[in-house]
């Protein structure tokens, strides 16, 4: 899950990222206009609580993980 996530935090990176330079490309620079990059008060107190709610399920699967039996049929040979 973990790898998953850091997979999603970097394509959706690269895409606002992307969407950005189109942004200023199309419309910041033929007008010639100062970009403000928009940070709302809340948005690092919502990310906060993003990775503490991935923090918290990461608990839940390893202690699932910790709990699987490894059953191993090498020994019973049934021939």
């Amino acid at each position: 899950m973990l790898i998953i996530l850091g997979c999603c935090i970097l394509v959706g990176l690269i895409a606002v990222l992307g969407f950005y330079a189109a942004y200023y490309k199309l419309l910041v620079e033929p007008y010639s206009l100062t970009p403000v990059l928009f940070v709302p008060e809340g948005m690092f107190e919502c990310l906060s609580i993003l990775v503490m709610f991935f923090g918290v399920l990461q608990v839940s699967v390893y202690y699932a993980l910790q709990r699987i039996e490894i059953i191993d049929d090498s020994e019973d040979n049934i021939i």
